[in-house]
């Protein structure tokens, strides 16, 4: 069970962003997490209270990926002030891709092993889909811009 305070609960929750909270939800998700805990909520809004909501509602469909997977904390990732880390099961990944150090767009070159050729690539925000992916190592492009933080899902296209 993972703490989304970085230390004191009032005063350093009160500074995270709306957007910082739902980081913080990715980042427990993909580090194994199987619950969160919140010591208390001061500082917090009804912005900051949506966006952990919002948070919740992507993860929730890879429960099981994330309560019964395997944490790949260095997920090999190239790029200016990048890095990645996943949890798997079976031929499910969630991958987290972030660059906290820069304010302006970087792009994150993800190195993605893919065992079958119907795996694809699709960003867990927007549901879009990023890739498609081949059997064998595949190196896949991805934009950090205003969201710091960028979850996604790798699996089987019909999944």
């Amino acid at each position: 069970v993972s703490s989304l305070s970085p230390g004191q609960v009032w005063l350093p929750d009160s500074l995270l962003t709306p957007r910082d909270l739902q980081y913080n939800v990715f980042e427990s998700v993909v580090a194994g997490s199987h619950g969160i805990l919140w010591y208390g909520n001061y500082g917090w809004d009804a912005l900051k209270l949506k966006n952990v909501i919002e948070a919740l509602r992507i993860v929730r469909p890879f429960e099981d990926v994330f309560m019964d997977g395997q944490c790949e904390l260095q997920t090999p990732c190239q790029g200016e002030g990048v890095s990645a880390r996943s949890i798997n099961k079976g031929d499910e990944t969630l991958l987290l891709v972030r660059c906290y150090e820069h304010d302006q767009p970087v792009t994150a070159h993800v190195t993605i092993y893919a065992k079958d050729d119907d795996v694809s690539v699709f960003d867990c925000r927007s549901a879009a889909k990023i890739a498609d992916l081949k059997v064998g190592e595949n190196r896949v492009p991805i934009t950090i811009d205003q969201d710091r933080a960028r979850l996604f899902y790798v699996g089987p296209r019909a999944s």
